[in-house]
This record gives C-alpha cells, structure tokens and sequence, in this order.
C-alpha cells in the first residue's frame, strides 16, 4: 500500500492522507473530494465517498458523496479527483520541449450529469477545470473550487442537500496504445527501409499541413511513424526516424519499437 499525502486548499488548508493500492495495472481510482454543509470528504471512503475503478475510456462510471447540508460560495468545494499520474502520458512537442498529459491534450474528463438528490443541476464546464493535486502529478477535475489555479465554479456554489450529490464521467486517452506499439516500423513509404526517405516524407506533409490544417497521411502511415504517440507525425517522428536509420547503419539490430523503448 502507497500513502500519499495532498493539501487542499481551502480557507482551512486540512492536511489529508489518501491511501491507495498500489501499482494500478486494471485501472485508475476516481472519486469526490471536497467539503460542503460542514462535511469534509478529502480521501477516498472517508465520508460516504466510495472511490470507483475506471478501466476503460468513453464509458460512463458515477461516483458519489452521499452527505446531507446546505452549501454556500465560501463553503461548497466539489473536485472529482484520480490517481492518474499526468506525466505517464507526456510527449516532446516540435520544439523538443516537453508536455505532460494535460498540456499536450491527451488527457480530458468529460462529466454527462451531477445530480443533487437524484435531480439534474446544471453544470457549464468553463476553460480550464483540469489540473492536478497538491502531490503535483494526480489528475482532478474541480467542479466547483474557488481556491484552485485557476479557480472553477461550474456548478452553482448554493444548494440543499438531502442525501447527496452524484457526478457521472467519461475518461478520454487513458488507455491508448504505447506509442511503441507492433505497427511502428519508421517505414511511412513503404519501401522495406527505414531512412532519410521515410523522414523527408514526414517532413513535406508537416509542412503542407502546417498551412492547410490537413495531413496527407493515411492513418496506417501514421501507425507507422507515430513515435511519440501523438497522434500525428511530424518533425520529431522524422528525428526519430532518422536516427534509427543511423543506428541501423552503425550495425544495429534492434527492431523500431524495441529501440525506440531502450532510448527513451
């Protein structure tokens, strides 16, 4: 068992533990995290708010706090937290710079209902609800938390509650293939050869899509030179292929995917 400390910040600032089992190899732990009516449910279970495993993207899973009070601005924090690590899901951008999971888009949480008492609230998701826990690396969607970065009120911070509130999700890229999957081979053109050939094709359609917003690139030649698993090949996928080319000069035997993981 892994215990991980977060601070959450309210106008009290609690110190709260949450325990977790871990690794997580089936799935990833959600659950509502905050306080309203006097209640506080900062971990998992801790008061009426079971935790739920999700394992698997775009099915809906409900998560629930089942707490009577009345709420109020100063009062109502609603985070639906997760033990998912941001930076198992970054990728280099074109400049060689690094993005974590939420920079580069991969990672969303999409809320389909918050009911109060069985009953539907609205709920307008405003720019920017995803960022991460205090431990600086555990994905959490903030529903309403006016003392987050940047503070989110999406739903309204003035309700009654009876017996509790339930938020319904879907997950989005959590579960994607490894960018290393058996389809990389480098090869985009087909030829039977991974070199400067299959790099000077990437490179022209990132160019041409730079300008028309539209990649020549069928989905099969994309599988083949996605290495960073974004979704798109451009001039980093080309760098990589041009350093294969390289390796395998020098006498490499490696495959693509399984050079690929040694060097990164």
């Amino acid at each position: 068992m892994t215990t991980t400390t977060y601070y959450i910040p309210t106008e009290t600032t609690p110190t709260t533990t949450t325990t977790y089992e871990e690794p997580i190899s089936d799935g990833y732990q959600f659950f509502l995290m905050g306080q309203y009516g006097g209640n506080g449910f900062w971990n998992a279970g801790e008061n009426n708010n079971p935790a739920v495993t999700v394992t698997e993207d775009n099915r809906e899973y409900t998560v629930a706090v089942k707490n009577s009070g009345v709420t109020s601005e100063n009062d109502l924090v609603l985070i639906l937290q997760s033990n998912v690590n941001i930076y198992d899901y970054g990728t280099e951008n074109e400049t060689g710079g690094y993005q974590n999971g939420i920079e580069n888009g991969r990672l969303d949480i999409e809320v389909t209902s918050i009911k109060v008492d069985g009953q539907e609230i609205a709920y307008q998701r405003s720019e920017n609800p995803l960022n991460v826990d205090n431990n600086g690396t555990s994905l959490r969607l903030n529903l309403h938390n006016k003392w987050g970065y940047p503070a989110v009120t999406d739903i309204s911070p003035n309700l009654t509650i009876n017996d509790g509130i339930e938020v319904t999700f879907k997950t989005h890229g959590l579960f994607l293939e490894p960018p290393f999957a058996s389809s990389l081979t480098g090869d985009i053109n087909n030829d039977g050869s991974v070199n400067v050939e299959d790099a000077t094709v990437i490179l022209i359609d990132a160019a041409a899509s730079a300008v028309s917003g539209i990649s020549q690139l069928t989905e099969e030649q994309v599988a083949h030179c996605d290495f960073d698993g974004d979704g798109v090949c451009n001039a980093i996928d080309a760098s990589y292929v041009l350093q294969y080319a390289a390796f395998q000069g020098a006498g490499g035997a490696l495959s693509v995917p399984d050079w690929y993981a040694e060097i990164k």
